[in-house]
């Protein structure tokens, strides 16, 4: 993954997708997005959110130094899914989604690819990314290990659908 200055970059583009800053008219969108009912099958928790703790993380995520989250929108202006990354201490875990519709086109791990990298920049203590995912989810899964994501455990029974394979990116810019 080639690295890049990104430090005071607020929307970054790739061909055909862009990564945009959160603003509070983005708020009901994500809300219609977290609890889609295919979303909620791919997620860790397999359960909806209420409006109240929509709003509580909402607001969270827009003032939290330590947390990195970008709309994930078309060429076209068209918004696709989220991506966000929050840091604890040197590590920090990515999640990400695309709406169904714009599945299956390598959309996914491009923007694993360029977070990633935001995220090493933005914080330079940052030693590790991990991505918590479902054993069941293998489009997830293939696209986190495109972009240099290697497996380093598995919570739960492996031979379980809801099973999580936990994926780590070290971060090799640091010279230790």
């Amino acid at each position: 993954m080639a690295g890049c200055r990104t430090k005071d970059l607020i929307d970054t583009k790739m061909s055909d997708l862009a990564l945009r800053e959160l603003k509070p008219e983005n708020r009901e969108l994500l809300f219609s997005w977290r609890n889609d009912p295919w979303i909620v099958a791919l997620s860790t928790s397999q359960k909806t959110i209420s409006v109240g703790e929509h709003r509580t993380w909402f607001k969270n995520v827009l003032i939290n130094k330590n947390i990195f989250i970008r709309l994930i929108v078309g060429s076209d202006g068209v918004p696709m899914g989220l991506v966000s990354l929050m840091k604890e201490g040197a590590c920090a875990t990515i999640s990400i989604y695309l709406m169904q519709p714009f599945v299956g086109y390598g959309r996914g791990s491009r923007v694993i690819a360029i977070s990633s990298s935001m995220a090493f920049d933005r914080w330079p203590d940052l030693m590790q990314i991990d991505a918590c995912i479902r054993v069941s989810n293998y489009k997830s899964v293939s696209a986190f290990s495109k972009m240099g994501y290697v497996k380093s455990s598995v919570k739960g029974d492996p031979n379980k659908p809801s099973s999580m394979v936990v994926m780590s990116l070290r971060n090799h810019r640091l010279v230790i």
